[in-house]
């Protein structure tokens, strides 16, 4: 059944849609072959037996389904010293090379983070590398917005405040999964962008603290934005695991988390929890530290690297940046379509 459901001639898949026109309930669940064969060019050929169909089967389509069953390879964790071993990439070659951005584009997918330097300091351009990677995603702040300190702000990011370490609209179901954030001027004093690999401190948290991990991975908290036209709530563990209890996804953000969802009695350990969790996520071992220059555009992965800042004079210069997303599954599809014409 597996194999007649993989079948990829013109008549089982339409040649140019390439999408599945076979119905495998038009065939018997006791389906078997009549006859097989290897072809001249190394290809499994199937004659069925119920109906006489013949379909053939390349190397290619058991490497593809081979790949499928493998287990993914573990992002290799980081802390503060990466940020002399992060990759860096040229804007232009970015932008006019189809191999560079896709090593840049799978760096940031695997390591999770990636600078871009001499980019033109033009207000939009953060949306001309957006759209050259695929479709930027459009928010409750707009496609693209600008960072910088406001007299009305709608949240902290429009302050000079400092902002722990978080990944961005942790209270929508489907968040951005990645961030592209560009700097166009920044002369105020301090400012400094932080960077934390969140799967490495959750990491850090299972090896010291196993129970914390168990609860940060199994209790959720809800996360809400509100202000005058906006009203986001979603409910979410901190740490979401995969089946070998591996982190791949982190939802965190103190500025819009708000109770977490369990009974009194177990809310000391909750808290406890939380708060180790944020302390590793603070501990300068686990985060990097740096002032991002006019015309330096970093991309990370939004449910991996935690990102902040540490607190900027507003009198006293200005500090201007502009971020767009990208969301997950165009940015991947992008990875792949690059990798294929390679």
């Amino acid at each position: 059944m597996w194999l007649r459901d993989g079948c990829v001639c013109p008549q089982c898949r339409h040649p140019k849609a390439l999408e599945r026109t076979f119905n495998l309930l038009s065939v018997p669940q006791d389906i078997a072959a009549r006859y097989t064969d290897i072809t001249p060019g190394g290809s499994l050929r199937v004659v069925w037996s119920n109906d006489g169909h013949v379909s053939e089967y390349d190397p290619a389509w058991f490497a593809d389904f081979e790949s499928l069953t493998q287990e993914s390879p573990r992002p290799t964790a980081w802390g503060a010293k990466f940020s002399n071993q992060m990759a860096r990439f040229r804007h232009a070659e970015v932008i006019g090379h189809d191999t560079v951005l896709r090593d840049c584009l799978g760096t940031i997918r695997d390591a999770g983070i990636a600078l871009i330097q001499n980019a033109p300091c033009n207000p939009g351009e953060v949306t001309r590398l957006a759209e050259h990677i695929a479709y930027p995603k459009r928010t409750n702040f707009g496609t693209v917005f600008d960072v910088v300190s406001m007299a009305n702000p709608n949240g902290n990011t429009y302050t000079g405040l400092a902002i722990h370490g978080h990944s961005d609209l942790a209270f929508y179901k489907a968040a951005p999964g990645f961030f592209v954030l560009h700097c166009l001027t920044h002369d105020a004093e301090g400012g400094q962008s932080t960077f934390a690999d969140g799967f490495g401190v959750a990491q850090a948290l299972r090896e010291s603290d196993p129970q914390a991990y168990e609860i940060l991975t199994r209790i959720p908290f809800e996360f809400r934005f509100e202000d005058d036209d906006s009203d986001f709530r979603y409910r979410a563990p901190v740490i979401t695991v995969d089946q070998a209890n591996q982190p791949v996804e982190i939802c965190f953000n103190i500025s819009v988390m708000h109770s977490p969802l369990a009974k009194p009695a177990a809310m000391a350990a909750i808290y406890r929890a939380y708060r180790k969790f944020a302390a590793l996520m603070s501990d300068p071992a686990h985060q990097m530290r740096f002032r991002l220059a006019p015309g330096e555009v970093v991309g990370f992965d939004n449910a991996r690297v935690l990102h902040g800042r540490t607190a900027f004079d507003e009198t006293g210069g200005h500090r201007h940046l502009q971020g767009i997303y990208v969301d997950r599954d165009e940015f991947l599809s992008r990875i792949r379509t690059l990798e294929r014409r390679a």
